[in-house]
């Protein structure tokens, strides 16, 4: 920031084979995302996608880009604080990869900017 390299470490949490990271935190690591949260609805701007993720009686639904993508119940939890998603299902869904060393305690997410997803297309 301002030509200084800045630190900035997103919450993550680890359950079983599952790693969830805060969308809260992500988006105030990365100043061009940006997350919107009414409760039942929860949309993130993020590197020219957009995921809408929503609460309906039968269950999670998720879209990216306003086509509904397939999504596991674990996926997304609504009533958490702090908008923990699973960083396969959020790299997925942004056309990225997760990777977590369990050694380290570290989350390796990789989201392309789309206009570079698209070109390798």
């Amino acid at each position: 920031e301002g030509g200084v390299n800045v630190e900035k470490t997103p919450r993550l949490e680890e359950k079983g084979e599952r790693v969830r990271v805060s969308l809260q935190d992500l988006c105030q690591c990365i100043p061009d995302w940006v997350l919107t949260d009414d409760g039942n609805t929860v949309v993130l701007e993020a590197a020219g996608y957009t995921l809408g993720l929503y609460n309906e009686d039968a269950g999670v639904v998720a879209t990216v880009d306003g086509l509904e993508t397939e999504m596991e119940p674990e996926d997304y939890l609504f009533g958490a604080e702090g908008n923990f998603i699973d960083a396969a299902f959020l790299a997925g869904a942004l056309s990225g990869s997760a990777e977590w060393d369990p050694e380290e305690t570290t989350l390796m997410l990789r989201i392309p900017g789309r206009e570079v997803a698209d070109a390798t297309d």
